[in-house]
């Protein structure tokens, strides 16, 4: 299996650097570097600081163009230096991975009651509220720590 793998990444890298990449984990982890885009994005080139990011529609596009100046500082964080300067979109349809809605908790009615009482005393309501749920979601998440252990 060692012998396939390094045939493997001996293939990437060659196709990597063919498309301007001098490694292949930018490819490997651009889930990492860009988590809020990494679903439906895929980096398609880097030539002379212009990174080519490829996306599946319009509306991804915008989403993306807006968070370039961040995108761009993560990139040359994860490579070191400054390496991109400007990122250029192209519309191309490929499969990406769809991201699985969680369920958020909802607090049990004891976690609430506790935390109810904990906060009688705070006189802005929507502040109460708040504090009321935060407290009975950690103290959920505590539980659960202490289940597991």
């Amino acid at each position: 299996m060692g012998n396939l793998g390094r045939f493997v990444n001996k293939f990437v890298s060659k196709e990597a650097r063919k498309r301007g990449f001098a490694e292949t984990s930018i490819l490997q982890k651009w889930h990492e570097i860009t988590p809020a885009h990494g679903g439906y994005t895929t980096p398609e080139k880097l030539f002379k600081g212009v990174l080519t990011i490829a996306v599946p529609s319009g509306s991804a596009k915008l989403a993306v163009q807006m968070d370039s100046p961040i995108l761009i500082e993560r990139v040359n964080s994860f490579f070191g230096y400054n390496a991109v300067t400007k990122i250029r979109f192209i519309l191309r349809q490929f499969e990406f991975e769809k991201k699985v809605a969680t369920k958020i908790k909802q607090p049990d009615s004891g976690a609430l009651n506790r935390a109810t009482a904990r906060c009688a005393n705070i006189k802005d309501l929507k502040f109460k509220q708040h504090l009321i749920n935060l407290g009975a979601l950690i103290e959920m998440e505590n539980v659960s720590h202490l289940k597991n252990k």
